[in-house]
């Protein structure tokens, strides 16, 4: 489906101009998001959280999230070169007084 290019408040690819949205009203006084709506009930229903909180940690299949959860991810190594080779180029330049600074 082609995006609606008709309006004056959308740019040729059918995306919003810089200031306007698609959704003017903003979300609707009252409205409640789920996690709110969960919290809401977990709060009023403090059983159903421990029923909850249970079978999720009798579940093989979320240890690894668990842990997670508890200890952080661990952290990941990035490889930024190529081939062994830089990707960036370092530039050197010199400053007014012909120094080149240290990089």
């Amino acid at each position: 489906m082609e995006p609606d290019k008709t309006r004056e408040n959308r740019n040729e690819d059918g995306t919003f101009k810089k200031g306007f949205t698609g959704n003017p009203n903003g979300r609707p006084v009252g409205s409640i998001s789920v996690i709110d709506k969960l919290r809401q009930i977990y709060r009023d229903n403090p059983e159903k959280f421990d029923s909850f909180v249970r079978r999720y940690a009798d579940n093989e299949a979320n240890d690894k999230h668990q842990v997670e959860m508890l200890d952080g991810k661990a952290p990941q190594s990035t490889d930024i070169t190529s081939g062994g080779q830089p990707i960036f180029n370092i530039i050197s330049y010199k400053d007014a007084d012909n120094n080149t600074p240290q990089v």
